[in-house]
């Protein structure tokens, strides 16, 4: 059974809508962030801190790799992970790729109190979503399905992720 990977940006809402679309699939979620927690044992603000982003993106495409080896699984993904082109080879080899789309003011709204971003971690935490977006929304747009998650339900997005992960695991 394929995976139903979810890709975006930072508080596009991945593991929720995950979470929902694993339920009511039967399928067992796993989120990228709280894997490479696990194993590292560190949270992902404190690998950030002690060895940088680059080993960070390492440790995430080890993850990516070794949950793309599995079936039956609904992924929510870092929002970096579109950085690195092996990473979607991987995801893609066994899953539907599916990105949850969003902008920077509601990504800054859903994200205003979060501690645990380390890449909002700035004097200008708007400036800083808005820079990141635009650097890596190329990569999201190339991505084969996209739901849109502004100003919408969360109910009404999974429906719409459950649909298209249904139609690319039905050929």
């Amino acid at each position: 059974m394929k995976n139903l990977v979810l890709l975006g940006f930072m508080g596009s809402g991945k593991t929720t809508v995950g979470q929902m679309a694993a339920r009511e699939l039967g399928l067992r979620f796993v989120d990228t962030d709280q894997v490479i927690e696990q194993q590292e044992k560190l949270p992902i603000s404190e690998i950030f801190a002690r060895s940088g982003e680059t080993i960070f993106r390492d440790i995430e495409s080890r993850v990516i790799t070794e949950l793309s080896g599995q079936s039956g699984l609904v992924i929510a993904t870092g929002g970096g992970v579109v950085l690195r082109p092996a990473n979607l080879s991987a995801l893609e080899g066994n899953g539907i790729l599916i990105h949850l789309h969003t902008n920077a003011s509601t990504v800054y709204d859903r994200t205003k109190r979060h501690t645990h971003r380390p890449l909002l971690q700035t004097d200008d935490p708007r400036r800083r979503i808005q820079e990141l977006l635009e650097q890596r929304q190329p990569l999201y747009d190339a991505l084969p399905n996209h739901v849109n998650t502004v100003q919408r339900p969360t109910r009404q997005v999974c429906a719409d992720v459950i649909r298209i992960y249904r139609m690319g695991t039905a050929s």
